[in-house]
């Protein structure tokens, strides 16, 4: 039973994927832009604003603001996006996994906290 129920969600897995592949091409690529914009600025506000800027609604508004450009460039060049977002994605997914690790970065959820 438990075969035939995985049998049956990896079909419609791949006949669900196939239609949004189909359909909704570019709100695909506007959702992995979005991503990797949230990526981008919560980096650029850690380096450049974290220390001027002492708010969770500025940092908010930082990352808030790189999402939407990160999807609306995404709708525009999308060749370049996939492979700038998901090259930059797995890059900063790889150094926070090593972060883990090693030790000696700051989380996100610790620079909340001090701010």
């Amino acid at each position: 039973m438990a075969l035939i129920s995985v049998v049956v969600a990896i079909i419609l897995a791949f006949g669900v994927g196939y239609f949004f592949k189909n359909k909704f091409l570019k709100i695909g690529f506007m959702i992995l832009g979005g991503v990797a914009g949230f990526f981008l600025g919560g980096m650029v506000f850690t380096a450049f604003m974290a220390e001027w800027a002492q708010s969770v609604a500025a940092m908010w508004c930082t990352i808030v603001f790189f999402i939407i450009l990160g999807a609306c460039l995404a709708h525009y060049f999308e060749q370049h996006v996939v492979i700038l977002g998901t090259a930059f994605i797995g890059s900063y997914l790889f150094v926070r996994g090593l972060a883990t690790f090693i030790g000696g970065w700051v989380s996100e959820v610790e620079l909340m906290n001090q701010i």
